[in-house]
């Protein structure tokens, strides 16, 4: 399973962050590939990471 977790929020270390970081770990832990982009930086995202 493949999650990606997109976060809109300016606070990088806010609360939206820290709840979609625990999630992804846990998700991560089992078995699901996963990936985090901060929409604040919109040059994280690249069509070559699609897969």
């Amino acid at each position: 399973m493949k999650i990606v977790s997109l976060l809109g929020s300016p606070r990088t270390k806010g609360n939206s962050a820290t709840i979609a970081g625990r999630f992804t770990e846990t998700a991560a832990k089992l078995g699901a590939e996963t990936k985090t982009y901060g929409l604040k930086r919109r040059r994280e995202l690249s069509w070559s990471d699609r897969g």
